[in-house]
């Protein structure tokens, strides 16, 4: 998979697009409960289920203000540009020396007929602090249990370099009102996710990239020149029973304190 690379050209530049390194995916096992291959009409691609069995891969949810029902329709329409958003904010992240597996989605919260939030949903296994970090303060130990060693440090760091992509593309004002766990089951939240982070790699999350794929030229835009991609998908079923019946998919190959962010 590693050895296999390309080049694209988009509207904003070229990019290189180089096969999955073994590494990447061991890194990849260390935050999903389950990776592995399926085969979907003749093609393999690489599933990375955030939940398998009782194991739920727990997430970070921010979000910005609350929206009235009567807006939730427009308030939809902001997620494909807060997916782009992201992209600028892993860009930006990516300089901060960042050590694990992060994978920022981006995520629109509550229920139709009832107040709705725009923000993001990260996933993360941290294993350290970052080396050039936004945030001066101590690590919270609830951070530190569930997403790992540095957590503190990484979350809040992206949410602030999330804060300087919004103030950048809407220039809007922004108020993080929300900063809670979200398990990536939760009925509640509906969320999107193009890109993992392995270290400083970009991992795009992909059945079939080509060159006429959007979010291209939004990396390279943004400053992100060379990418990893395996055909892939996430998964979100169960059990491999219940994700075989819906799709006919064949499995194998299972892998198994006070803070102040600088913007």
């Amino acid at each position: 998979m590693s050895d296999q690379v390309r080049s694209i050209q988009t509207d904003a530049g070229e990019i290189t697009v180089r096969g999955l390194a073994p590494k990447t995916l061991q890194a990849l096992g260390t935050l999903f409960p389950r990776v592995g291959w399926i085969e979907d009409q003749g093609c393999r691609l690489l599933a990375l289920l955030p939940i398998h069995g009782p194991r739920v891969l727990q997430g970070f949810r921010t979000g910005y203000g609350w929206y009235p029902p009567n807006e939730r329709e427009a308030v939809e329409n902001l997620l494909p540009m807060k997916r782009l958003m992201i992209i600028e904010a892993a860009a930006a992240f990516r300089s901060r020396g960042f050590q694990g597996v992060l994978m920022p989605a981006a995520c629109l919260t509550g229920t139709p007929g009832w107040h709705c939030q725009l923000g993001e949903l990260l996933f993360l296994r941290s294993r350290g602090p970052l080396a050039r970090s936004l945030v001066h303060g101590d690590p919270i130990r609830g951070y530190e249990d569930v997403f790992g060693p540095g957590a503190t440090d990484v979350l809040l760091s992206f949410v602030g370099e999330m804060c300087t992509a919004c103030k950048a593309s809407l220039n809007w004002k922004i108020v993080v009102d929300d900063l809670e766990p979200c398990p990536a089951n939760w009925s509640g939240a509906h969320w999107r996710a193009d890109i993992v982070l392995v270290n400083d790699e970009v991992v795009v999350i992909r059945p079939k990239l080509t060159p006429d794929d959007p979010l291209l030229p939004v990396l390279v835009g943004a400053g992100i020149t060379e990418i990893q991609h395996v055909p892939s998908v996430l998964v979100m079923h169960t059990s491999e029973a219940a994700m075989a019946r819906r799709s006919r998919r064949r499995c194998s190959a299972w892998l198994g304190g006070n803070h102040v962010i600088t913007t």
